[in-house]
């Protein structure tokens, strides 16, 4: 059965992140990416899964260039995979086939940047990119105007097929606001067809950050995340034996090959970050990637088999258990004999 996964984003300046969580816990929210972050070390003090691009030096102005932080609740029934940074400004976990991005460009990045950066973004089937992006599309989104971003972004959209949700499901909902003007700047964009039954709020009604509404996207999957195991499930077991058959191994060699492409690169990726935390972030998840991917492949071709009970014996047959039934029988008529006479009688027997 697939199940609604729900995405919100929000730019966390200003941010009131004990009641913004447990808003989020009632609206049961998946997973929460929040923009503009200073953070530049540590965790968030809360009990949720945490992923974090820090904030880090900017040489240019003496300040800090923001990041990017992504939560995902702890009960959720699926896997939540965090992945080493690959673009600029951007962060990224999978679930699923899912690529989910967090964004945030700073007003102050030069529009060759932007292009750039954006160009960067992952760009696989079922990717969804969601933040602060800092354009202004104008009439697309129901904004009042346009900015040079706009051209930029557009362009990037039509060359790969994207759609930003906010002009068909938001359209005119304000998600920055001032005294003295709004703007829609916060998007979630993807291709349509990856993104059945969509959904995006804009909550303008309550207040969890200093001038941004926070925003909840959702979507019924294409195919079924696959769920995390019960805490008691047996482990899982395969029919090894089979990849005696070369043609069974050379389907298990293929497949893993195959998955293990798009692991090279990340794993590659995480060999040039500085970042302490990042880089053990992205070996964690290298190492839940390797391993998925070795299920994958052995699933493919062996096959999976279920455990034998814990009290079967291969040479166990129903009529060495008959044997062993009537032996106890006997033995106890035996134990339970009045005498030694009749013990004997029974033992002769």
């Amino acid at each position: 059965m697939r199940e609604r996964v729900k995405i919100a984003f929000l730019n966390s300046l200003g941010l009131a992140l004990d009641p913004l969580l447990s808003h989020c816990t009632r609206q049961k929210i998946d997973i929460l990416i929040l923009t503009e972050s200073y953070r530049s070390s540590g965790t968030l003090p809360t009990d949720w899964h945490q992923h974090h691009l820090f904030a880090r030096p900017n040489p240019s102005t003496n300040g800090q260039i923001p990041g990017v932080s992504i939560l995902w609740r702890r009960d959720l029934p699926f896997h939540v995979h965090p992945l080493p940074p690959h673009a600029p400004h951007a962060l990224s976990v999978r679930a699923g086939p899912h690529t989910i991005t967090g964004v945030y460009y700073p007003p102050s990045l030069p529009n060759t940047a932007f292009r750039e950066a954006i160009e960067k973004l992952p760009n696989d089937p079922f990717s969804i990119t969601l933040g602060d992006w800092n354009v202004r599309l104008g009439p697309l989104v129901g904004d009042t105007r346009t900015n040079a971003r706009a051209s930029i972004m557009t362009e990037w959209m039509a060359n790969r097929g994207l759609h930003v949700w906010n002009a068909s499901l938001a359209h005119g909902k304000h998600t920055f606001f001032r005294r003295d003007h709004k703007s829609v700047i916060d998007f979630a964009v993807s291709r349509e067809q990856d993104c059945p039954a969509p959904a995006l709020e804009v909550d303008d009604e309550q207040l969890f950050a200093a001038d941004h509404y926070l925003c909840i996207f959702s979507f019924l999957p294409t195919q079924a995340i696959p769920r995390v195991p019960l805490p008691n499930a047996p482990r899982r077991l395969w029919q090894l034996d089979r990849l005696d058959d070369e043609d069974v191994l050379a389907q298990y060699v293929d497949t893993f090959a195959a998955n293990l492409d798009p692991f090279l690169e990340d794993a590659s990726a995480t060999r040039q970050l500085q970042d302490r935390h990042a880089a053990t972030a992205s070996i964690d998840a290298l190492g839940t990637r390797l391993t998925q991917a070795i299920h994958d492949a052995l699933d493919a071709s062996v096959m999976p088999t279920t455990p034998r009970p814990k009290h079967w014996k291969w040479f166990w047959t129903p009529h060495l258990q008959n044997l062993a039934d009537a032996r106890q029988h006997a033995f106890v008529q035996w134990k339970r004999a009045p005498n030694s006479i009749d013990r004997l009688r029974l033992w002769k027997a």
